[in-house]
């Protein structure tokens, strides 16, 4: 199954929050780990579920150190009573354990004076809603690994490939926009210093507005003056008219330029650089795109303004 992990982020020494992006679902995921006697722990995961942001499931996972069923102590009765304010339950009580030494929801066990001692303290966490999301949830034996822990295993569906990799485009997309409010990760931080030693370009010196004559920036710097100052007044059809028709004198000019240039590289036989002006104006003029220049065809037909 393809998927993307995104902005991973520490919170305290036990608990890491990051992003899960399928073809089916964003899932905002916590992993933490509560260790006997702490009292830390609770408040930073309660600063990750804090920091969902909008549009992902929350899936909680780890050692929690707790019997969510019977809490034991005032500990475990507020780390329960928080999970169930998020209205959090635990995910591998709602599939069949196919294994019937499995069957036994306990995920830690030792060995005691010839006597086993189990309990659950492991816990795959989300809403009630989300047991759709998984194929499967299920205790797995680490065979590999010498811990007296079983692992919960969930298995989610596979999503759509198309809506992943259309998200994949959207996310590499640029200007990159920092958050609104702080605080900023050193990654978001390098940024905005690198944002403030770039010279910005002025709009009017990019080369695709040399054609925009100065009497026509004029008339539009005018119009932007009495707007800020408030005195522009509703009905400025006059000055928008003299925008509209200083614009159209430009674009005649233009096509005039352009006209005299690709006669001259007609005239010169330079047909690949004369085409190359053709097809701007055919791309103003058409949805379509413009026809190739190719070498085996005598003559071109094209359409343009």
């Amino acid at each position: 199954m393809a998927y993307e992990l995104e902005e991973y982020k520490f919170y305290g020494g036990n608990v890491v929050a990051f992003r899960l992006i399928t073809g089916r679902g964003k899932y905002y995921i916590i992993g933490g780990y509560i260790p006997l006697g702490c009292n830390d722990t609770l408040a930073h995961i309660i600063n990750a579920y804090n920091s969902c942001p909008p549009g992902f499931e929350i899936l909680l996972i780890g050692d929690l150190n707790i019997n969510l069923d019977t809490p034991r102590d005032t500990r475990e009765e507020i780390i329960a009573e928080q999970l169930d304010f998020w209205n959090l339950g635990c995910l591998s009580t709602q599939f069949t354990q196919r294994r019937h030494k499995y069957r036994k929801r306990w995920t830690w066990y030792q060995w005691r004076q010839g006597r086993l001692y189990s309990t659950k303290p492991d816990y795959f966490l989300s809403e009630p809603d989300m047991r759709r999301r998984f194929r499967n949830v299920s205790l797995r034996k680490l065979r590999h690994h010498a811990t007296d822990h079983r692992a919960i295993v969930g298995r989610l569906w596979g999503g759509n490939q198309k809506w992943l990799d259309k998200y994949r485009r959207n996310v590499g997309k640029c200007p990159f926009r920092l958050p609104r409010t702080a605080p900023y990760t050193l990654q978001e931080h390098l940024f905005q210093e690198l944002k403030a030693t770039v010279e910005k370009k002025a709009i009017r010196a990019s080369p695709r507005n040399q054609w925009i004559s100065q009497e026509t920036w004029a008339l539009v710097d005018r119009r932007a003056q009495l707007r800020s100052r408030g005195s522009l007044p509703g009905n400025n059809y006059a000055l928008s008219r003299q925008i509209g028709a200083s614009f159209a004198r430009d674009r005649q000019r233009r096509a005039e330029d352009d006209a005299a240039e690709i006669g001259r590289l007609l005239g010169e036989g330079d047909l690949k650089e004369a085409w190359g002006i053709v097809k701007r104006w055919y791309r103003a003029a058409s949805n379509r795109g413009a026809y190739s220049l190719s070498e085996d065809h005598g003559e071109t037909d094209c359409r343009a303004c």
